[in-house]
């Protein structure tokens, strides 16, 4: 098998989108509110105005620290775990019911298809108390790989990431920030 490196391919927002709408693993990064970052494994889509789309529930962390702070990062990852991926930033909105009901309704869609009753979906959301996060994709197109070292019993190691120009809400620029609070 040929070996594999990550690369840094830049996208128009239309190829991105083509890349991201047939993978629904994501990690959606958000800011607790100590600072330090919240990640979340989730099932996302994409929505028919190219936002990245979850369902989740009013009471989970996630949901309070968007509410909090809307700044957020999602790392969209392939079935495969070695396979492609990339990571977003930009703002997230949280929707409630009712408002949330017929986009929850696109959210499944997006990823699934058509449900045998949509009645009964419907029904489930509002039973469940669903919210639905919106995430629009604020990419700066002039993005730059760069790298984030580790100092670990006196080696460095590196670890990848992805950063805009001005690291606003990149992963990076929160574990940074997470790392430097646990050393005081």
């Amino acid at each position: 098998m040929p070996r594999t490196v990550a690369t840094n391919t830049r996208v128009e927002l239309a190829g991105l989108l083509e890349f991201v709408r047939p993978r629904h693993h994501m990690i959606l990064i958000t800011r607790r509110g100590s600072g330090g970052p919240q990640a979340s494994p989730v099932t996302g889509g994409v929505d028919s105005a190219g936002r990245i789309v979850v369902s989740t529930y009013p009471q989970r962390a996630k949901t309070g620290n968007l509410r909090r702070d809307p700044a957020a990062a999602v790392l969209v990852l392939s079935d495969d775990f070695g396979g492609a991926w990339v990571q977003v930033d930009g703002p997230a909105e949280v929707l409630d019911l009712p408002e949330a009901l017929e986009p929850l309704v696109e959210y499944y869609r997006s990823i699934s298809g058509e449900h045998p009753d949509w009645d009964e979906y419907r029904q489930a959301m509002i039973d469940e108390k669903r919210v639905l996060v919106r995430f629009v994709i604020d990419r700066d197109f002039n993005e730059r790989v760069t790298a984030l070292w580790l100092k670990s019993d006196g080696k460095k190691v590196p670890l990848g990431s992805f950063l805009s120009t001005d690291e606003k809400l990149s992963l990076s620029k929160a574990f940074g920030t997470a790392l430097r609070k646990a050393r005081g």
